[in-house]
């Protein structure tokens, strides 16, 4: 299975290797700037769901989400504002700036 990253130079390759052209790049055509990558099947797992299934939980618009998902969403990302401070799991709640 090949993917095509979003930004350019952060594949491996441009759809092709050994001289073969397994898939063509959509976003970026510059061979010198590689954005493709190969997942050897079997080598990943997602947790039992498949890889389309994967994207669309990761990037799907809020447009299409249920109340529940996107409650669930907004509490995952108020969950990342938070880091471990010692080793008895103290949490401090961190700011990020220039996230716009």
């Amino acid at each position: 299975m090949g993917i095509e990253w979003d930004e350019a130079g952060s594949g491996k390759n441009s759809g092709a290797v050994d001289g073969y052209q397994y898939f063509q790049p959509q976003i970026n055509k510059d061979p010198a700037l590689p954005s493709c990558s190969f997942i050897r099947f079997g080598k990943i797992n997602i947790g039992g769901i498949t890889f389309q299934e994967a994207i669309m939980q990761k990037y799907k618009p809020e447009s299409l989400m249920t109340d529940e998902e996107i409650k669930l969403m907004k509490q995952s990302l108020e969950a990342d504002l938070y880091v471990n401070t010692n080793k008895r799991g103290g949490m401090k709640k961190i700011e990020i700036l220039g996230i716009e």
